[in-house]
């Protein structure tokens, strides 16, 4: 957790430049790479802008900052962003108005997607002691996850590597444990256009039947997560 505030910290006070990494340009595949704007001038790895970021600010921050700027913005932005003024009206079983009514309300569910990357799958989960409590505490926290869905990012089981071998197993998995626990569920990356994430094969392929294999690929991904 102090590593993501420290990346969020810098996010927004070190200038960090992220732009559209990588395109296909005249049927070919471009390849750029990113600049982390700070004191200096730093080259870092497409997809990896992340790493030097967290590194720099481990190294340049100490345990002292409380992130107070982060925290009022926060703070301010819940009252501009996540609430607004509603009106509840207690009836009788004949739809009749009540007066006077003594009520409590506990907020259930909200439409703000607050959730993480568990990565919990069925199978796991009920064979760990450990891992089960933790993927309790898990659905009692968040209400929204995403299952991993790399094309061709091979940290993670990559949907189709080999051209026309895909393998949607393991992504399936996550978004089941997370339907069966009452989490909306994002895949993610759907793309992701750097290198390391698409697969080398389509490199054959002109840009027009790229786009359309592209389209393909989306499309049966959205199929298949439901």
């Amino acid at each position: 957790m102090t590593q993501r505030r420290r990346f969020l910290k810098q996010l927004t006070t070190a200038g960090l430049t992220l732009p559209l990494l990588s395109a296909f340009r005249n049927g070919e595949y471009i390849a750029t790479s990113s600049t982390v704007r700070g004191n200096d001038s730093i080259q870092v790895p497409e997809g990896e802008e992340w790493r030097k970021v967290i590194q720099d600010s481990i190294s340049s921050e100490t345990s002292t900052d409380n992130y107070s700027d982060l925290l009022a913005a926060a703070n301010e932005n819940i009252f501009r962003y996540r609430r607004k003024e509603f009106r509840i009206k207690v009836v009788d079983k004949n739809n009749r108005p009540l007066e006077g009514v003594k009520i409590s309300a506990i907020q259930l569910k909200h439409d703000f997607d607050f959730g993480c990357s568990g990565g919990y799958i069925q199978d796991k989960v009920n064979s760990n002691i450990n891992l089960k409590r933790e993927a309790i505490s898990f659905s009692d926290l968040f209400n929204c996850t995403t299952a991993k869905c790399y094309w061709d990012e091979r940290w993670h089981q990559p949907i189709e590597h080999e051209e026309g071998k895909k393998n949607t197993s393991l992504f399936v998995k996550e978004v089941q444990w997370a339907a069966a626990n009452g989490l909306r569920v994002k895949g993610h990356p759907l793309v992701w256009n750097v290198r390391k994430a698409l697969p080398l094969w389509l490199d054959k392929y002109s840009y027009p039947e790229q786009l359309k294999i592209l389209e393909q690929h989306v499309r049966y991904m959205m199929q298949t997560g439901g």
